[in-house]
C-alpha cells in the first residue's frame, strides 16, 4: 500500500444547509482582499458578488437529503470535469443521524448529525488508496447559532486503517481545526444565483510522517447545501508529494 493519506474531508463539496435568520440580521462583511483573491482565482471572476445581510447559522438540515447533486470543476487539476455527489440516509438508522456522503466512485464520507443541528465527519473510505481515515471527535462541518464573524476551534484526532484490514493503524495525527463564518456573499453558479453563507476552515497539524497547514472555504445556501468550494480533495498529495494546489467546484445541478 502506498504510505499516503487521502481524505476528502479536507476538500470535497458536503451538502448541509446554512440559512439566514432575519430576525437578527447582522451587517454585511466585504471578504478581505487576501480571501477574495484566493477565491477568485479559482472559482473564477462573477462567481462571488456582493456581500448580503445574514443571521446566525441555522440548524435546519433539510439538504441532508438522499439524491445525487453534480458539480463541476472550474479550477484545479481537473478543470472542466464533473463529479456528482450521491447523499443518502444509513438503513439501519431510522432516526436520520447517520448518512453516506459518495464522492464520484472513489470516496465515501460518513456523516452524523447532531441533536443540536450539527453535521460531522465521522469516517471516511478513499478506496483508491485502499485506507478509512477516521475523527475523533467528528469534523464539525456545520456550527448552529454561529454568528458571521464568528469562530470556533477544535482539536481532531486523525487515525488512518488498512482498508483491507481494520486493525491495520498506517498512521495517526492530530489537527487542529478554527472554524470560521466569515458572513454572507450573493453566488452566482450554473445551478443558479444563491444568497450563501461563507465558512473559511484553517487546518494545522501532523499526521503520520508530515505535517499539515491548508485553509479552504464553502460556500452554504439554503436548500441547496454547498454552492460553490476553494478547497483541497487529496491530502495524501500535500502530505507525501507536497503538492499544495487545491480544487475549485461549482454547483451544477440538484435534486
Amino acid at each position: 500500500m502506498k504510505n499516503s493519506i487521502r481524505s476528502t474531508t479536507m476538500a470535497v463539496a458536503f451538502i448541509w444547509t446554512v440559512t439566514a435568520s432575519l430576525a437578527n440580521p447582522l451587517a454585511a462583511a466585504e471578504l478581505s482582499g487576501d480571501d477574495r483573491a484566493l477565491i477568485t482565482e479559482l472559482l473564477g471572476a462573477g462567481v462571488v458578488g456582493a456581500a448580503v445581510t445574514v443571521g446566525p447559522l441555522s440548524k435546519k438540515l433539510d439538504a441532508l437529503r438522499e439524491g445525487t447533486r453534480t458539480y463541476k470543476i472550474v479550477g484545479g487539476k481537473n478543470k472542466g470535469q464533473t463529479e456528482p455527489v450521491v447523499v443518502t440516509q444509513l438503513k439501519r438508522d431510522s432516526s436520520g443521524i447517520a448518512w453516506r456522503y459518495a464522492v464520484g466512485t472513489k470516496n465515501v464520507l460518513f456523516l452524523r448529525a447532531g441533536e443540536d443541528g450539527s453535521v460531522s465527519v465521522i469516517s471516511e473510505q478513499d478506496i483508491d488508496e485502499g485506507v478509512v481515515v477516521k475523527y475523533s471527535p467528528g469534523e464539525t462541518i456545520l456550527v448552529p447559532g454561529l454568528q458571521p464573524g464568528g469562530t470556533k476551534q477544535s482539536s481532531v484526532e486523525v487515525k488512518v486503517y488498512d482498508l483491507s484490514d481494520p486493525a491495520d493503524l498506517q498512521h495517526s495525527g492530530r489537527l487542529a481545526l478554527t472554524y470560521t463564518y466569515i458572513g454572507g456573499y450573493s453566488v452566482t453558479v450554473p445551478a443558479g444565483t444563491f444568497d450563501a453563507a461563507l465558512i473559511k476552515w484553517t487546518y494545522k497539524g501532523k499526521i503520520g510522517p508530515a505535517k499539515v497547514e491548508d485553509t479552504q472555504y464553502r460556500f452554504l445556501a439554503e436548500g441547496a447545501g454547498v454552492v460553490a468550494s476553494v478547497d483541497k480533495k487529496d491530502v495524501s498529495a500535500m502530505l507525501v508529494y507536497q503538492d499544495h494546489s487545491k480544487t475549485a467546484k461549482v454547483l451544477q445541478a440538484a435534486p
